[in-house]
């Protein structure tokens, strides 16, 4: 492989959780098209239904405070502020804690 396709494969400073909300989405796209033979027209037909609506996101405080952690330690870590042992201790939870 050469050099040139490694940065496609890096996964480093990218916040990548779960594809959960997609899932979702391909299961509500099933339900609404009644299975899964989707035709282009009606993908089309849907996916303007859609635009009408509004899509909120309901996001879980905790977590949003964990990646706002997550996101400074990692600029801190690749900035050289901080070693590797202070970042994990940053970041993961004690015994005592738990």
């Amino acid at each position: 492989m050469s050099n040139e396709l490694l940065p496609l494969w890096n996964a480093h400073n990218v916040n990548i959780r779960s594809n959960n909300h997609l899932k979702g989405w391909h299961n509500w796209m099933d339900k609404k098209v009644g299975g899964n033979k989707l035709w282009f027209y009606k993908l089309l037909q849907l996916l303007i239904e859609e635009t009408n609506y509004k899509i909120s996101r309901w996001i879980n405080r905790a977590y949003t405070e964990k990646q706002r952690l997550i996101i400074r330690y990692t600029g801190d870590y690749t900035s050289g502020r901080h070693t590797l042992e202070q970042f994990f201790e940053a970041l993961i939870p004690s015994p005592e804690q738990i």
